[in-house]
């Protein structure tokens, strides 16, 4: 299991819930991002029994200011002397969809790139060196059904995502298997968040709704691994992955892959 887990998005939603559980497992927390957010993520883990919050500290950043905050990022996390670092990277935005103006469809579209792209991959960079430094590293970024069909209620989301997913392939490609990194882009399918509300609200199609501690689950058993057989792939909550976090197993050629068929 890690040692340390740094997090985005661990004010709601998956990031929260990931939190707690990791909390009641001794790991040691960064939580990057707002500060009234996560410090209330803290003050769950006292009181609902998830570790008392004193193995977890707060880093206030602004994921579309990133690179204000980056050289103090890393040099935080450098300090933390993590021998097995985690990463839960599950900051996310959608699209304002109050905003009608061409012009500020546009700006939208540069809020949600830096926060659910540039943002989560600025605190990924400033990782990366202790990651390599161990020769150990797990990364998990989300991309849902926003990327595998087209998302036209709120298109720069679903841009994001598919971005996303490209940026994973990337980070395995530089950090084959053997530099002990791995990182995974997981689907969690439509969970009960306030992101979801407002995607319902909105009136979009929902494919496939899943439990929180389905994505709980696979996060903790990815972090626990030493198997690199998923990285660079896309894997739906749903799907067996199991069989290839326990080291026994290799995905065959297209499989776990966000590709056109034929």
């Amino acid at each position: 299991m890690i040692d340390v887990c740094v997090m985005t998005g661990a004010g709601s939603g998956i990031g929260r819930a990931t939190a707690l559980r990791l909390a009641t497992m001794g790991v040691r927390l960064l939580l990057v991002g707002r500060r009234e957010s996560n410090e209330r993520t803290i003050a769950t883990m006292g009181s609902s029994g998830a570790g008392d919050g004193a193995g977890a500290e707060l880093f206030e950043m602004d994921l579309e200011r990133y690179a204000e905050a980056f050289p103090r990022l890393a040099e935080r996390v450098g300090a933390m002397d993590a021998r097995r670092l985690g990463l839960v990277l599950a900051a996310g935005r959608v699209d304002d969809l109050s905003r009608k103006a061409p012009v500020e469809r546009l700006r939208d579209f540069e809020r949600v790139h830096l926060t659910n792209v540039v943002g989560n991959l600025a605190v990924m960079e400033a990782c990366l060196p202790s990651m390599l430094s161990a020769k150990f590293g797990r990364a998990v970024l989300f991309a849902g059904g926003g990327a595998a069909n087209a998302f036209s209620l709120f298109p720069a989301y679903s841009l994001s995502k598919v971005a996303t997913v490209r940026a994973v392939e990337n980070l395995a490609e530089a950090h084959p298997p053997t530099s002990g990194l791995s990182f995974v882009c997981l689907s969690p399918g439509a969970v009960d968040t306030p992101m979801l509300a407002t995607v319902v609200a909105a009136g979009a199609k929902i494919r496939t709704r899943t439990s929180i501690d389905e994505s709980v689950g696979f996060i903790e058993a990815y972090m626990a691994s030493d198997s690199n057989s998923l990285s660079g792939k896309y894997v739906h909550v749903r799907d067996d992955w199991k069989p290839y976090l326990s080291g026994g197993a290799v995905p065959e050629a297209g499989r776990f892959l966000l590709r056109r068929t034929e």
